[in-house]
């Protein structure tokens, strides 16, 4: 781990309260430098892997007392089983007020929560300035709505072709589908000066 921009602990307990007041049912799960750590009623990550399943509430993982409290909270992740995955993001996004930034890269419901100003855009951005690289040099992928400040940053954006409706709109550029190898594509006309 060379850096890590924690969600303030306070933030995710707020977090925590405007998601179940918004959205009755949300379940958590925290992301810590050490690991995922699921809250109770959070769903496998893999659902042929029940035994991920969490039993301690949320508030406990948390917690000053957490075995896990020596380690940076990196992401905080809420997950719905019956909201539609954009309405659960518009809906966190209007009643979280700051506290975090709110995206999804996941075909359901699951929302991932990291620091106020925290994405990949600011980490890719931090990144590049290190090691004297403009944004106009960066060529970028995305197929998610975690990936449209990034895109917005990169000199060059490419969207793929299977990407979410957000992404397509945002980027500059398309390539083909993961399943057609679209980021290889790219980087051979890159590689061949394209």
């Amino acid at each position: 781990l060379l850096a890590a921009r924690a969600l303030p602990v306070t933030a995710a307990l707020g977090l925590v309260a405007a998601l179940r007041a918004a959205a009755p049912g949300v379940t958590f799960a925290v992301e810590r430098a050490g690991g995922i750590h699921y809250a109770t009623g959070y769903p496998p990550l893999h659902e042929e892997d029940p035994t991920v399943v969490g039993t301690t509430p949320v508030e406990e993982l948390l917690a000053e007392d957490s075995p896990y409290a020596g380690q940076p909270l990196l992401k905080l992740l809420a997950h719905h089983r019956e909201l539609a995955p954009d309405a659960f993001l518009a809906l966190a996004r209007s009643v979280c007020g700051g506290l975090g930034e709110i995206t999804r890269s996941s075909p359901t419901a699951l929302l991932e929560i990291s620091a106020p100003g925290v994405t990949k855009a600011s980490t890719l951005a931090l990144h590049c300035a290190r090691h004297g690289i403009a944004p106009g040099e960066v060529v970028a992928f995305g197929d998610m709505p975690n990936d449209l400040e990034m895109l917005r940053w990169a000199g060059r954006a490419y969207a793929m072709a299977n990407a979410h409706p957000a992404v397509l709109a945002a980027a500059g550029r398309r390539t083909l589908s993961h399943q057609k190898d679209g980021v290889a594509v790219v980087i051979e006309q890159l590689l061949a000066g394209g």
